[in-house]
């Protein structure tokens, strides 16, 4: 797999990624791949411990083997060594500053998305201050856009919805 390569995973039966793919029409879960590492922004539940715990995380690829399936898609413009550190330093930072998967930003985007063109035009978000944490694509793309990389001009980086890496052109699945 290709550094910048990210995985898309449908929704599975809880209630929060069947409302991500009902009001997105997409995936419900993005991770990104960087330096031999997955990372992604999610909530999880370790083995011994009574609550789930929530934030980035840091993976290898015998740990993904029991998140469900996924789609592939690798860069179409490969990452340069300068990119690939700029963008593992960002996701090595998320992990250690335990960035809490803000569950209010996902309600958020949730209503903001099918106005999302809307709210791009007047150039202001509503709760753009309260940003505090993160979800799964917010963060995927902080980590794109620490390369040096926009894939998305014109769309701030806690607007973005899994469904975005699916569309965009810099990626192909594979």
């Amino acid at each position: 797999m290709k550094d910048g390569s990210v995985l898309t995973f449908p929704p599975g039966p809880d209630p929060v990624g069947q409302a991500v793919k009902y009001i997105t029409g997409g995936p419900a879960h993005v991770a990104i791949f960087i330096g031999g590492l997955f990372f992604d922004d999610t909530v999880w539940h370790q083995p011994g411990k009574l609550l789930p715990v929530s934030g980035v995380r840091e993976s290898l690829q015998a740990d993904i083997a029991g998140w469900g399936e996924y789609t592939i898609q690798e860069p179409v413009a490969p990452w340069s060594d300068a990119e690939i550190q700029a963008a593992l330093e960002v996701a090595i930072t998320q992990v250690n500053l335990r960035r809490h998967y803000n569950i209010f930003l996902l309600l958020v985007d949730a209503i903001l998305y099918p106005t999302r063109w809307f709210w791009d035009r007047i150039g202001w978000v509503p709760f753009g201050s309260w940003y505090l944490g993160g979800v799964c694509s917010s963060f995927a793309g902080l980590v794109v856009r620490a390369t040096g990389r926009d894939p998305w001009p014109g769309i701030k980086t806690q607007e973005l919805v899994p469904l975005d890496f699916e569309l965009n052109r810099e990626w192909r699945i594979v």
